[in-house]
C-alpha cells in the first residue's frame, strides 16, 4: 500500500493530506477521513463536510495518491479473488473417490492429496479408530461457480418486469394527463 507520509515535501502532500489519504485507503469514507484530519466543529453540517472532503480528494496530488493506493489495493484483491475462484472450482469439481486408496481403505487426513483435502469440511476419529469425513457442499460450490461464470444471466434476461411488459404492450397508445378537461367534449 502507498505510504503517503513519504510523499510529504515540496510539491508533495501536506501532513494533513497524507493523513486523509491514509485514512481513505484504510477504508474510511471521505467525510470521516476529513473529520479525523481537519478541524471540524461539532455543529458543522454534513453538506459542508462532504463538499470540503471532496475538494481535498480532488486536489491533484491527493487524487494521484488515492489512485495509486487504490490500484495497489486492487492488485492485492485480485490475487485474493483468483484464489477464491480457484477454491470454488476445486470444491465444485472435487471427486470424493480420492479418500479411498487402491485397496479400498479410507485414507487418513495426511494421506489425502490437495484436491481431496480441500473438499473436507471436517473429520472425526471413531471409537474403533476409523475416520469419518464430512465434505463441503458441492452444490453450493457449483452454484457459486455458475454465478461467477454468468450462467444465470440468460435466465434473468428471460424474466420480464411486469411494468415494462405493460408499457411495451401499449406501444405508445397512451393519452397523457389532460389539464382542465372539457366535460362537454367540445373544444370551444
Amino acid at each position: 500500500m502507498v505510504n503517503p507520509a513519504r510523499q510529504i515535501g515540496k510539491d508533495k502532500l501536506t501532513p494533513r493530506e497524507a493523513k486523509f489519504v491514509q485514512l481513505v485507503l484504510a477504508g474510511e469514507t471521505y467525510m470521516d477521513a476529513y473529520r479525523k484530519t481537519y478541524a471540524v466543529g461539532p455543529n458543522t453540517g454534513r453538506l459542508t463536510i462532504k463538499t470540503a472532503a471532496q475538494r481535498v480528494a480532488k486536489r491533484p496530488l491527493v487524487a494521484a495518491a488515492l489512485a495509486e493506493g487504490h490500484a495497489k489495493i486492487a492488485d492485492e484483491t485480485l490475487i485474493e479473488r483468483v484464489q477464491v475462484i480457484r477454491e470454488i472450482a476445486r470444491l465444485a469439481l472435487a471427486d470424493p473417490r480420492g479418500i479411498v486408496d487402491d485397496k479400498g481403505r479410507i485414507k487418513l487426513l495426511n494421506e489425502l492429496d490437495d484436491k481431496t483435502a480441500a473438499m473436507v469440511a471436517s473429520f472425526e476419529i471413531t471409537d474403533m479408530g476409523g475416520i469419518k469425513y464430512k465434505f463441503h457442499d458441492k452444490n453450493a460450490a457449483l452454484e457459486k461457480a455458475a454465478k461467477f461464470l454468468g450462467l444465470y444471466e440468460r435466465d434473468n434476461r428471460q424474466k420480464t418486469d411486469p411494468l415494462t411488459a405493460l408499457l411495451k404492450s401499449l406501444n405508445g397508445n397512451v393519452l397523457g394527463v389532460v389539464a382542465n378537461p372539457d366535460p362537454d367534449g367540445d373544444d370551444g
